[in-house]
């Protein structure tokens, strides 16, 4: 027996089992074909897959894919004499999706709430800056201020104390 000692560890492991998978390629007309090659991959047992799902592999260092499904074998298929190293599966393509979906909803949610933020914070500095105005203008220059933009855009003119109210 010719065992590759990178795989050795393997045969005292119970806690994977392992799936064929194929890579989707596009030709030159750009139409998807599937390729007939199989490739074999560790799965944990705690990940449950079907045939036809996709799941996402790292067949070289930071070279993320995402092949389908074609064969699940529930005792693991490892070829003792293999010359490479059988590799884990990510995770399942699904899972992994929704994962990033709610992560960019989450992204949007609070961009939104800090634009919110941003105009508030905006129309706050606005009144504030309109009331110092206010008070460097005289009485006819307010009321025809009031008069062209509205109180509901101004500060309120004067408190009983003499001076301009800030909201």
């Amino acid at each position: 027996m010719k065992l590759n000692r990178a795989n050795f560890a393997e045969f005292f492991r119970t806690d994977y089992y392992t799936i064929n998978v194929i890579f989707d390629v596009e030709n030159d007309t750009g139409v998807r074909k599937n390729p007939s090659t199989r490739y074999t991959y560790k799965v944990p047992q705690d990940i449950k897959l079907e045939i036809g799902d996709r799941v996402v592999v790292m067949p070289q260092a930071g070279n993320l894919k995402s092949p389908t499904v074609v064969e699940i074998h529930e005792n693991p298929q490892i070829e003792e004499d293999t010359g490479f190293n059988f590799k884990w599966i990510v995770g399942k393509y699904d899972d992994i999706i929704v994962n990033y979906v709610e992560n960019m909803e989450r992204d949007t949610r609070l961009k939104k709430a800090v634009a919110k933020l941003e105009q508030k914070l905006e129309q706050i500095s606005l009144r504030k800056q309109l009331a110092l105005a206010m008070e460097e203008l005289g009485e006819a220059d307010k009321q025809e201020l009031t008069a062209l933009f509205g109180t509901e855009l101004l500060p309120k003119s004067l408190a009983s104390d003499g001076k301009t109210v800030l909201e």
